[in-house]
Protein backbone atom coordinates (compact mmCIF):
# COMPACT_ATOMS: atom_id res chain seq x y z
CA UNK A 1 0.00 0.00 0.00
CA UNK A 2 2.53 2.21 0.75
CA UNK A 3 4.31 1.50 -2.33
CA UNK A 4 1.63 2.33 -4.13
CA UNK A 5 1.16 5.58 -2.97
CA UNK A 6 4.27 6.62 -3.65
CA UNK A 7 4.32 5.84 -7.36
CA UNK A 8 1.68 8.01 -7.94
CA UNK A 9 3.43 10.87 -6.34
CA UNK A 10 6.50 10.12 -8.32
CA UNK A 11 4.34 10.96 -11.25
CA UNK A 12 3.30 14.28 -10.05
CA UNK A 13 6.76 15.31 -9.37
CA UNK A 14 7.54 14.55 -13.00
CA UNK A 15 5.36 15.91 -14.65
CA UNK A 16 5.81 19.14 -12.64
CA UNK A 17 9.33 18.86 -13.91
CA UNK A 18 8.51 18.44 -17.36
CA UNK A 19 5.95 21.62 -17.14
CA UNK A 20 8.86 23.31 -15.93
CA UNK A 21 11.39 22.21 -18.39
CA UNK A 22 9.11 23.05 -20.98
CA UNK A 23 8.33 26.62 -19.97
CA UNK A 24 12.44 26.95 -19.18
CA UNK A 25 12.34 26.04 -22.66
CA UNK A 26 10.11 28.14 -24.22
CA UNK A 27 11.75 31.07 -22.63
CA UNK A 28 15.14 30.38 -23.61
CA UNK A 29 13.72 30.32 -27.47
CA UNK A 30 11.42 33.30 -27.02
CA UNK A 31 14.86 35.39 -25.37
CA UNK A 32 17.46 33.82 -28.62
CA UNK A 33 14.27 35.14 -30.98
CA UNK A 34 14.65 38.70 -29.38
CA UNK A 35 18.38 39.10 -29.78
CA UNK A 36 18.36 37.81 -32.82
CA UNK A 37 17.69 40.96 -34.45
CA UNK A 38 20.74 42.49 -32.78
CA UNK A 39 23.19 39.40 -33.01
CA UNK A 40 23.50 37.33 -36.02
CA UNK A 41 24.21 34.16 -34.92
CA UNK A 42 24.51 32.64 -31.57
CA UNK A 43 25.50 28.98 -29.57
CA UNK A 44 23.22 27.82 -27.20
CA UNK A 45 23.65 24.41 -25.02
CA UNK A 46 20.41 22.67 -24.76
CA UNK A 47 18.85 21.81 -21.45
CA UNK A 48 17.68 18.41 -23.01
CA UNK A 49 21.31 16.68 -24.02
CA UNK A 50 24.69 17.94 -23.42
CA UNK A 51 25.26 18.55 -27.70
CA UNK A 52 25.35 22.38 -28.56
CA UNK A 53 22.78 23.82 -31.86
CA UNK A 54 23.54 27.20 -34.04
CA UNK A 55 20.31 29.48 -34.19
CA UNK A 56 20.16 31.58 -36.90
CA UNK A 57 17.97 33.66 -37.18
CA UNK A 58 15.70 33.82 -40.12
CA UNK A 59 15.88 38.01 -40.75
CA UNK A 60 18.58 39.77 -40.35
CA UNK A 61 18.23 43.37 -40.17
CA UNK A 62 20.67 45.65 -41.16
CA UNK A 63 20.49 48.98 -41.81
CA UNK A 64 20.27 50.31 -45.75
CA UNK A 65 23.26 52.39 -46.36
CA UNK A 66 25.83 49.41 -45.30
CA UNK A 67 25.01 47.17 -47.80
CA UNK A 68 26.14 49.61 -50.90
CA UNK A 69 29.82 51.35 -49.92
CA UNK A 70 29.74 54.93 -50.70
CA UNK A 71 32.55 54.59 -53.19
CA UNK A 72 30.54 52.02 -55.28
CA UNK A 73 27.92 54.29 -55.27
CA UNK A 74 29.02 57.10 -56.88
CA UNK A 75 31.28 55.31 -59.37
CA UNK A 76 28.14 53.67 -60.70
CA UNK A 77 25.76 56.54 -60.82
CA UNK A 78 27.90 59.16 -61.17
CA UNK A 79 25.76 62.17 -63.18
CA UNK A 80 28.46 62.91 -65.58
CA UNK A 81 27.65 59.31 -66.82
CA UNK A 82 24.15 59.48 -67.00
CA UNK A 83 24.34 62.99 -68.92
CA UNK A 84 26.64 61.45 -71.42
CA UNK A 85 24.49 58.11 -72.18
CA UNK A 86 21.31 59.92 -71.92
CA UNK A 87 22.90 62.41 -74.94
CA UNK A 88 24.95 59.61 -77.24
CA UNK A 89 21.43 57.65 -77.66
CA UNK A 90 19.28 60.26 -78.34
CA UNK A 91 21.17 62.90 -80.81
CA UNK A 92 20.56 63.45 -84.26
CA UNK A 93 22.07 61.18 -86.78
CA UNK A 94 24.92 63.29 -88.53
CA UNK A 95 23.46 64.14 -92.33
CA UNK A 96 25.70 63.78 -95.04
CA UNK A 97 25.50 66.11 -97.81
CA UNK A 98 26.61 64.32 -101.56
CA UNK A 99 29.28 66.65 -102.75
CA UNK A 100 27.98 65.80 -106.88
CA UNK A 101 24.17 66.44 -105.63
CA UNK A 102 23.29 70.23 -104.67
CA UNK A 103 21.03 70.16 -101.74
CA UNK A 104 17.50 71.03 -102.63
CA UNK A 105 16.04 74.29 -101.72
CA UNK A 106 12.60 74.91 -100.43
CA UNK A 107 10.01 76.36 -103.31
CA UNK A 108 9.58 80.17 -102.76
CA UNK A 109 6.50 82.28 -104.22
CA UNK A 110 6.51 83.43 -108.08
CA UNK A 111 7.82 86.16 -109.44
CA UNK A 112 10.14 88.19 -111.55
CA UNK A 113 12.62 90.93 -110.30
CA UNK A 114 14.10 93.53 -111.92
CA UNK A 115 15.11 95.97 -109.60
CA UNK A 116 15.94 95.97 -105.96
CA UNK A 117 13.95 98.32 -102.99
CA UNK A 118 14.52 101.54 -103.68
CA UNK A 119 14.71 102.49 -100.38
CA UNK A 120 18.48 103.24 -100.13
CA UNK A 121 21.30 103.97 -102.48
CA UNK A 122 22.33 100.67 -103.40
CA UNK A 123 23.21 98.91 -106.23
CA UNK A 124 24.06 95.10 -107.79
CA UNK A 125 26.93 94.74 -110.62
CA UNK A 126 25.83 91.71 -112.45
CA UNK A 127 28.14 89.54 -114.59
CA UNK A 128 26.98 86.65 -117.26
CA UNK A 129 29.16 83.89 -118.03
CA UNK A 130 27.19 82.02 -120.64
CA UNK A 131 28.27 79.65 -123.20
CA UNK A 132 26.33 77.73 -126.16
CA UNK A 133 27.00 74.14 -127.35
CA UNK A 134 29.70 74.39 -129.99
CA UNK A 135 30.47 78.15 -129.52
CA UNK A 136 32.94 78.10 -126.86
CA UNK A 137 33.44 81.33 -124.65
CA UNK A 138 35.87 82.90 -123.05
CA UNK A 139 36.65 84.16 -119.20
CA UNK A 140 37.57 87.97 -118.85
CA UNK A 141 40.04 88.12 -115.42
CA UNK A 142 40.78 91.66 -115.75
CA UNK A 143 37.18 92.16 -114.71
CA UNK A 144 37.38 90.32 -111.85
CA UNK A 145 41.27 91.90 -111.16
CA UNK A 146 38.84 95.28 -110.96
CA UNK A 147 36.46 93.97 -108.37
CA UNK A 148 39.26 92.25 -106.24
CA UNK A 149 41.41 96.21 -106.50
CA UNK A 150 38.02 98.41 -105.98
CA UNK A 151 37.05 95.97 -103.31
CA UNK A 152 33.81 95.70 -104.62
CA UNK A 153 30.74 93.19 -104.49
CA UNK A 154 29.04 91.76 -107.14
CA UNK A 155 26.97 88.50 -108.89
CA UNK A 156 28.13 86.32 -111.45
CA UNK A 157 25.28 84.16 -113.53
CA UNK A 158 27.62 81.13 -114.82
CA UNK A 159 26.05 78.56 -117.25
CA UNK A 160 25.95 75.04 -116.03
CA UNK A 161 28.07 74.53 -119.76
CA UNK A 162 30.81 77.68 -119.18
CA UNK A 163 31.53 76.06 -115.39
CA UNK A 164 32.44 73.02 -116.69
CA UNK A 165 34.96 74.45 -119.50
CA UNK A 166 36.40 77.19 -116.93
CA UNK A 167 36.44 75.21 -113.45
CA UNK A 168 39.65 76.92 -112.34
CA UNK A 169 37.85 80.46 -112.63
CA UNK A 170 34.37 78.48 -111.35
CA UNK A 171 36.22 77.67 -108.05
CA UNK A 172 38.16 81.41 -107.83
CA UNK A 173 34.86 83.47 -108.19
CA UNK A 174 33.21 80.58 -105.69
CA UNK A 175 36.22 80.89 -103.37
CA UNK A 176 35.70 84.91 -103.03
CA UNK A 177 33.33 86.06 -100.33
CA UNK A 178 32.66 89.40 -101.83
CA UNK A 179 31.33 87.41 -104.74
CA UNK A 180 28.05 86.04 -105.24
CA UNK A 181 26.82 82.90 -107.42
CA UNK A 182 23.87 83.01 -109.76
CA UNK A 183 22.17 79.85 -111.94
CA UNK A 184 22.16 81.50 -115.51
CA UNK A 185 20.87 77.54 -117.17
CA UNK A 186 23.66 74.55 -118.66
CA UNK A 187 23.43 75.44 -122.44
CA UNK A 188 21.98 78.78 -122.76
CA UNK A 189 18.45 77.90 -124.20
CA UNK A 190 15.58 79.66 -124.99
CA UNK A 191 13.25 78.81 -122.01
CA UNK A 192 10.11 79.57 -123.63
CA UNK A 193 10.78 76.81 -125.89
CA UNK A 194 11.70 74.33 -123.44
CA UNK A 195 9.49 71.36 -122.31
CA UNK A 196 8.71 71.56 -117.94
CA UNK A 197 11.54 68.71 -117.82
CA UNK A 198 13.70 70.53 -120.09
CA UNK A 199 13.57 73.67 -118.13
CA UNK A 200 13.96 71.20 -114.89
CA UNK A 201 17.26 69.70 -116.24
CA UNK A 202 18.92 72.86 -117.13
CA UNK A 203 18.27 74.46 -113.49
CA UNK A 204 19.50 71.05 -111.95
CA UNK A 205 22.75 70.81 -113.89
CA UNK A 206 24.10 73.80 -113.15
CA UNK A 207 23.08 73.80 -109.27
CA UNK A 208 24.87 70.61 -109.41
CA UNK A 209 27.70 71.47 -111.03
CA UNK A 210 27.93 75.03 -109.18
CA UNK A 211 28.10 72.46 -105.76
CA UNK A 212 30.76 70.29 -107.34
CA UNK A 213 33.08 72.65 -108.41
CA UNK A 214 32.65 75.39 -105.10
CA UNK A 215 30.78 73.57 -102.73
CA UNK A 216 28.55 76.42 -103.07
CA UNK A 217 24.61 76.66 -104.77
CA UNK A 218 23.03 79.59 -106.36
CA UNK A 219 20.28 80.89 -104.93
CA UNK A 220 18.85 83.55 -107.78
CA UNK A 221 18.50 82.63 -111.55
CA UNK A 222 19.18 84.36 -114.69
CA UNK A 223 16.86 83.43 -117.60
CA UNK A 224 18.74 83.64 -120.83
CA UNK A 225 18.54 86.82 -122.98
CA UNK A 226 15.82 87.28 -120.44
CA UNK A 227 13.20 85.11 -122.13
CA UNK A 228 10.47 83.27 -119.68
CA UNK A 229 7.14 82.00 -119.72
CA UNK A 230 4.47 81.45 -116.77
CA UNK A 231 5.47 77.88 -116.63
CA UNK A 232 9.42 79.10 -116.87
CA UNK A 233 8.40 81.44 -113.86
CA UNK A 234 6.69 78.54 -111.61
CA UNK A 235 9.19 75.92 -112.45
CA UNK A 236 12.42 78.19 -111.10
CA UNK A 237 10.17 79.50 -108.32
CA UNK A 238 9.62 75.74 -107.30
CA UNK A 239 13.09 75.24 -107.50
CA UNK A 240 14.09 77.85 -104.84
CA UNK A 241 15.47 80.40 -106.76
CA UNK A 242 14.69 83.68 -107.49
CA UNK A 243 14.35 84.72 -111.12
CA UNK A 244 16.31 88.02 -111.74
CA UNK A 245 16.08 90.31 -114.62
CA UNK A 246 17.56 94.19 -114.90
CA UNK A 247 16.72 97.39 -114.96
CA UNK A 248 20.09 98.84 -116.65
CA UNK A 249 21.22 97.54 -119.79
CA UNK A 250 25.40 98.54 -120.87
CA UNK A 251 25.18 97.00 -123.96
CA UNK A 252 28.71 95.79 -123.65
CA UNK A 253 28.25 92.77 -126.11
CA UNK A 254 28.39 94.84 -128.89
CA UNK A 255 31.89 96.09 -129.78
CA UNK A 256 30.92 98.92 -131.16
CA UNK A 257 29.59 100.50 -127.23
CA UNK A 258 32.92 101.61 -125.75
CA UNK A 259 33.93 102.40 -122.14
CA UNK A 260 32.98 105.87 -122.05
CA UNK A 261 29.93 104.96 -123.47
CA UNK A 262 29.11 102.13 -120.93
CA UNK A 263 29.66 104.66 -118.12
CA UNK A 264 27.47 107.48 -119.92
CA UNK A 265 24.65 104.43 -120.03
CA UNK A 266 24.90 103.96 -116.02
CA UNK A 267 25.23 107.60 -115.34
CA UNK A 268 21.82 108.00 -117.29
CA UNK A 269 19.47 104.88 -115.91
CA UNK A 270 20.90 104.01 -112.26
CA UNK A 271 18.56 104.65 -109.44
CA UNK A 272 18.22 103.48 -105.79
CA UNK A 273 17.80 99.43 -106.28
CA UNK A 274 18.96 99.20 -109.74
CA UNK A 275 20.44 95.74 -111.21
CA UNK A 276 23.23 96.44 -113.62
CA UNK A 277 24.00 93.66 -116.43
CA UNK A 278 27.17 93.00 -117.92
CA UNK A 279 29.72 89.98 -119.34
CA UNK A 280 32.41 88.36 -117.52
CA UNK A 281 32.66 85.61 -120.44
CA UNK A 282 34.80 87.57 -123.14
CA UNK A 283 31.95 89.31 -124.79
CA UNK A 284 31.81 92.37 -122.65
CA UNK A 285 34.08 93.92 -125.18
CA UNK A 286 34.86 97.18 -123.33
CA UNK A 287 33.85 96.31 -120.02
CA UNK A 288 36.67 95.90 -117.88
CA UNK A 289 37.90 99.16 -119.47
CA UNK A 290 34.58 100.92 -117.98
CA UNK A 291 34.48 98.92 -114.82
CA UNK A 292 36.85 101.31 -112.52
CA UNK A 293 35.19 104.68 -113.65
CA UNK A 294 31.46 103.09 -113.40
CA UNK A 295 32.80 101.57 -109.52
CA UNK A 296 34.06 105.25 -108.75
CA UNK A 297 31.46 107.10 -109.70
CA UNK A 298 28.46 105.04 -108.24
CA UNK A 299 30.63 105.11 -104.89
CA UNK A 300 30.87 109.54 -105.27
CA UNK A 301 26.80 109.31 -105.71
CA UNK A 302 26.97 107.61 -102.62
CA UNK A 303 25.55 104.17 -104.01
CA UNK A 304 26.80 101.00 -101.99
CA UNK A 305 28.19 97.70 -103.94
CA UNK A 306 26.47 94.45 -103.12
CA UNK A 307 25.30 91.23 -104.25
CA UNK A 308 21.54 90.63 -105.63
CA UNK A 309 20.89 88.88 -102.82
CA UNK A 310 22.13 91.37 -100.49
CA UNK A 311 19.97 94.28 -102.42
CA UNK A 312 16.84 91.71 -101.61
CA UNK A 313 17.64 91.81 -98.40
CA UNK A 314 18.92 88.01 -97.81
CA UNK A 315 22.12 88.02 -97.31
CA UNK A 316 24.91 86.60 -99.79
Amino acid sequence: MKSGGRQPRRTVVALILVIILAFFLEACQTKESTLSVAVPTRTVASPISSSTRTVTPARTITPSRTTIPPKTATATLHPTQTRTSTFTTTSSPTITLDPNIAPTLLPISIGLIERGPQDQKRVALTFDACEVPGQPAGFDDAIVGVLNDKMARATFFLGGLWMENHPDATRMLGANPRFEMGNHSYSHPDFTSLSGEEMVWELKQTQDIAWRLTGRQPAVFRFPAGKYNDTALEIVAGYGLRAIQWDVVTGDPDPNITAEMILETVKARVNNGSIIIMHVNGRGWHTAEALPEVIDWLRSQGYALVTVSELLGEGK
